[in-house]
């Protein structure tokens, strides 16, 4: 028959109509998330109306439930502003006996007159070598510091400095309203290096944090499968786990549907959200909303030394030769 090939399933005929439908799918979710964000932008800031996202993520939540166990590690990066030999610096000040007035004052002459000490000191603190030995006060001094430096626990930020700023001087984010503070964490070391967006030699402090009891978050980076022939079509579910991971450099009013949406799912009961990294593919991001769930161990710094780039040819459909 003339038309034979339209009853065929592997004929193009057919992956037309699958690639249009699918544009329609994507258009309908497209369409439900922009009246979402028009509403919670410019009509109800606090008691929104539109309902498809919301069902969408109450339809979706047992299947997005995911349990973190205690003792699992996370990490947090923040950009390190101080000089990288700050810690040992302050190690050896208190191991010479100087209060922070008298080193300020004292730290210049050992830059431009002990060139000895100074060798000493990035030998020790860079390359690991060994310091010769030495007798008098300073070389004792650094030696304590030395020693000080190579077992903390903190080499980047210290513990305080590592944690999410109080809610007085929080601002808004992608989950968390202003002065409403939450903990934006990320399961591997690389992620939050990437998340800060450090330029090329800048110095980075990554702190390891340890959940300290069992957390419930929600999934937003889990994919929905399924067995129906339906299931194919791109899902709302999808597109909102896109949104949320999208970065918009700080701008606020377009954090206000993801804000929402994080103290949505805060009302539905879970401590997090787990989320997709826009900016390292495959790495995993985790908001908290209590800081009573984990507790900060250690802190390391890195220098940025190169950032690479990796693209390709974007995929238009499935075509199998």
């Amino acid at each position: 028959m003339e038309n034979e090939w339209i009853n065929d399933p592997q004929s193009p005929y057919w992956l037309l109509i699958i690639y249009a439908l699918c544009e329609d799918a994507k258009q309908n979710n497209e369409t439900k998330w922009e009246e979402y964000l028009s509403e919670i932008t410019f009509s109800n800031r606090f008691f929104p109306k539109n309902n498809a996202v919301f069902m969408e993520i109450d339809q979706q939540a047992k299947s997005a439930e995911t349990v973190i166990p205690a003792q699992s590690l996370l990490y947090r990066a923040r950009i390190y502003k101080d000089p990288p030999n700050k810690n040992l610096m302050d190690y050896l000040r208190e191991e010479l006996g100087y209060s922070e007035e008298k080193w300020q004052k004292e730290k210049t002459k050992f830059s431009e007159h002990n060139i000895e000490y100074q060798l000493k000191l990035f030998l020790a603190s860079y390359n690991g070598i060994d310091m010769p030995k030495g007798n008098d006060k300073e070389s004792l001094a650094l030696t304590r510091a030395v020693k000080r430096w190579r077992s903390s626990k903190f080499k980047g930020y210290n513990k305080k400095d590592s944690m999410p700023p109080p809610p007085d001087k929080t601002p808004a984010g992608r989950a968390n309203p202003n002065c409403i503070s939450y903990t934006y964490l990320s399961e591997d070391q690389n992620t939050p290096i990437y998340e800060v967006r450090p330029t090329i030699g800048q110095n980075v402090s990554v702190a390891k944090f340890k959940l300290i009891k069992d957390i419930r978050v929600y999934d937003i980076s889990k994919p929905i499968v399924g067995n129906r022939p339906e299931d194919i079509f791109p899902k709302l579910f999808t597109l909102i786990s896109e949104k949320f991971s999208l970065p918009y450099n700080g701008n606020e009013i377009e954090y206000l549907p993801t804000q929402y949406l994080a103290e949505y799912i805060k009302h539905l009961g879970f401590d997090g959200i787990r989320y997709n990294s826009s900016l390292n593919k495959g790495g995993k991001n985790i908001v908290l909303f209590s800081k009573d769930c984990y507790e900060i161990i250690s802190s390391q710094l890195y220098q940025i030394s190169n950032m690479e780039l990796k693209f390709g040819e974007p995929k238009i459909l499935p075509i199998e030769e």
